[in-house]
């Protein structure tokens, strides 16, 4: 008994010491510069047969508890173009079965990391064909990768299409995007058969246009044309927006070499206060307006070439608020694009439009134009607009501090510049005579149709046929009726 006792207590001893110098032994031997050389060789061989592309290893450690530091991972993409740079990198290897459950990583760091990601001619991004590669539905033993956390720093993001669209300097080319100094911090990320997906839980940037992002988070999804971010945060030092949802989606990445008809988007946008200090960066004409718009809540779905939505809700400068609807056709190219707006509530103060007006317009409106809003003292308007920019229907109702009014109006800009206006407006008990200042004049119901166009004085001015019917008006403590009229107006002169 006391002999086996002996002998056992020799094999467990045998198997502690087993267990304790295999590991030391093999970290030894994997710190050997030859075998470390195999090791590298080895690895390296082995991605760039996985991915199809040529991948570089400049060296790699190992310690006692799984821990991997490698550095110099350079992977090419098919155009031999640099895909991936990743000067430092360290990692510890939680599960290896490339058979069966792929590898497991954790505690993954990574430092000066470049991303290149370029539009190939075929329309896709450069990295989709070495995605492609992982995937092979007909085999269990497809490539995956679990990474349970990745803290990043200082790392590089560039995007670049085939054609830029060199905007100025100062404001951001959706063809040629350059993220800097990232740090981001993401878990339960995965590459499973060609799909990645990970949740971002902080991810600060930089573009080099200057626009910076100062914390986001979603859970982002990506797999053979679709892009998914959902419950996705982005704060600025201006902004702070709110997208439940941001989906792209094509039959496969080919769909968006033709993005603006073979790509579905769905946009929702909840309780977000965007600054047009930070969409100056993408539409460079809103740098001067210095506005917020506040509690926005908006939806969009459709492809670029026929979008429609909604705004439920918008708040601008301090009393003005914006509901609408809206289907928007032949876009990206806005000038010619066809738009159809409902506007459901437009309302302001005159506070409110002369604080807009002069935020917006490239003048100073002039005084006589300033007095008539500030008489109105508000305005709450409901109407459709549809047409082209230059070719515009507008019918709607207006109500003001000062009376109703409401309009079937065309405005059509001219190749001359001017802008021709046909159409016909009606007024309801509109205190006329308190909007224009006039003392002796006061409450207008009545119809004006209009044929005519307006522009500069070098153009002629006002130029046109004016047909007026008044079915009542207040003039100097009478009230006349039944009064009808037309006139010609050119510049000056009437007749």
């Amino acid at each position: 008994m006391r002999k086996g006792i002996k002998i056992l207590g020799k094999v467990v001893s045998t198997i502690l010491l087993l267990l304790i110098f295999l590991p030391v032994a093999t970290t030894l031997v994997l710190n050997i510069e030859p075998v470390q050389n195999a090791v590298v060789r080895q690895a390296s061989s082995y991605t760039s047969n996985l991915l199809g592309t040529d991948v570089y290893v400049e060296g790699i450690d190992f310690d006692l508890f799984s821990k991997v530091r490698i550095r110099g991972l350079y992977i090419e993409d098919y155009n031999k173009d640099t895909l991936l740079y990743i000067p430092h990198a360290s990692t510890s290897i939680e599960g290896l079965n490339l058979a069966k459950d792929g590898l497991r990583l954790s505690g993954t760091k990574m430092y000066g990391t470049k991303l290149y990601l370029r539009e190939l001619p075929s329309g896709e991004l450069n990295i989709h064909p070495l995605l492609a590669q992982l995937q092979n539905p007909d085999k269990e033993s497809d490539f995956r990768l679990y990474i349970d956390d990745i803290d990043a720093e200082e790392l590089t993001l560039c995007y670049e299409k085939l054609e830029h669209d060199n905007r100025r300097r100062g404001s951001v080319d959706p063809n040629n995007i350059r993220l800097n100094d990232i740090n981001t911090h993401l878990t339960n990320f995965a590459v499973v058969r060609g799909a990645v997906w990970t949740d971002i839980e902080h991810l600060s940037a930089t573009e080099h246009s200057g626009f910076a992002i100062n914390e986001l988070t979603s859970h982002l999804y990506i797999n053979n044309g679709e892009i998914a971010l959902d419950g996705l945060n982005i704060l600025t030092d201006n902004s702070s927006i709110y997208l439940p949802k941001l989906e792209l989606k094509g039959d496969d990445w080919q769909s968006y070499k033709r993005f603006t008809n073979q790509v579905n988007m769905e946009l929702r946008v909840e309780h977000s206060n965007i600054a047009t200090d930070d969409i100056a960066y993408i539409i460079p004409t809103l740098s001067d307006w210095d506005m917020v718009v506040r509690s926005l809540s908006a939806t969009a779905e459709g492809s670029l070439d026929d979008l429609e939505g909604s705004i439920k809700s918008a708040k601008i400068a301090n009393d003005t608020d914006l509901e609408a609807t809206y289907h928007i056709k032949d876009l990206p190219y806005w000038r010619d694009a066809h738009y159809v707006v409902g506007i459901e509530k437009l309302s302001s103060t005159s506070a409110d439009i002369l604080t807009l007006a002069n935020r917006i317009a490239p003048e100073a409106l002039p005084e006589d134009v300033v007095g008539i809003i500030e008489r109105i003292e508000w305005i709450e308007l409901r109407s459709t607009v549809g047409g082209k920019l230059n070719d515009l229907r507008f019918v709607g109702n207006i109500s003001t501090g000062a009376g109703d009014a409401s309009g079937d109006l065309i405005l059509t800009t001219q190749e001359n510049g001017r802008l021709a206006i046909v159409g016909e407006a009606k007024s309801e008990s509109l205190d006329i005579g308190e909007i224009l200042s006039l003392d002796k004049l006061h409450s207008i119901t009545s119809e004006i149709k209009v044929n005519g166009s307006v522009g500069n004085t070098e153009s002629g001015g006002i130029i046109g046929d004016i047909g007026v019917k008044i079915a009542s008006i207040g003039y100097a403590g009478h009230t006349f009726r039944g009064i009808e009229g037309e006139c010609k107006v050119a510049g000056n002169d009437y007749y």
